[in-house]
């Protein structure tokens, strides 16, 4: 450092090369010309997470007025997309699935390029509740994109999440439904597995197409073969 030179940095208590848990103990930190306290800086910690959640809730309002102005702001300060994901995950969770879906369509209408409810967006949506193991709210909202867009990928996952619900019947008509619309698809493989390991079982008492009970007939065949 030199004197009327500007510097970034950060003091610490002691030498790191020595103790590396200096680190965890920061005197303050010059950036900019500024110099901040360890105290302003634990202040500014802290307000973060209501300043973050003031922010989704701004978007919501954008999303819901101004669809286009929405997408701008977060494609100038959202480059990561958490922020936007945020923000819909929080619509979808607090308003349900009823009014997430006409708040969809009403961004669509405003918007129908808008990357936050079209098809990858509401895929990627679904996922994140899948992640955080919110199989119902995961498993509804893949289905209205299924709705929505009858293509293998949104088949595909909607079938993913019924399994991971619990609705086995329902997710092999899905994943029945995505080899359907492509044979090829890039998770067709594991579709046909999933169909061939998950077949319909047949009900006791469930009836030939004769009419017999498949009881019956097993009885009427160990009775033929007994005869001379």
């Amino acid at each position: 450092m030199e004197v009327a030179k500007r510097a970034g940095l950060v003091l610490l208590p002691a030498n790191p090369l020595i103790d590396i848990g200096a680190t965890r103990t920061i005197v303050g930190v010059m950036v900019r010309g500024r110099w901040l306290r360890r105290e302003e800086l634990v202040e500014k910690v802290n307000d973060i997470p209501a300043a973050y959640q003031h922010e989704i809730q701004q978007v919501d309002e954008d999303l819901a007025e101004d669809p286009m102005r929405a997408e701008q702001y977060l494609n100038d300060h959202d480059p990561m997309g958490s922020l936007g994901r945020a923000a819909v995950s929080d619509i979808a969770r607090t308003r349900g699935i009823a009014k997430f879906r006409r708040f969809v369509w009403s961004v669509r209408q405003r918007e129908p390029k808008s990357k936050l409810v079209y098809e990858a967006g509401i895929n990627n949506l679904g996922y994140s509740f899948l992640n955080a193991r919110e199989y119902s709210l995961a498993a509804a909202i893949l289905r209205m994109n299924a709705e929505d867009f009858p293509q293998q990928t949104s088949y595909d996952s909607l079938g993913e999440a019924l399994v991971k619900s619990g609705g086995v019947a329902q997710a092999r008509e899905s994943y029945a439904k995505a080899l359907e619309v492509d044979p090829k698809y890039a998770n067709a493989d594991f579709a046909r597995k999933f169909l061939a390991g998950h077949r319909p079982r047949k009900q006791p008492g469930a009836r030939s197409p004769s009419g017999r009970t498949l009881r019956d007939r097993q009885r009427l065949d160990r009775d033929l073969g007994s005869l001379p």
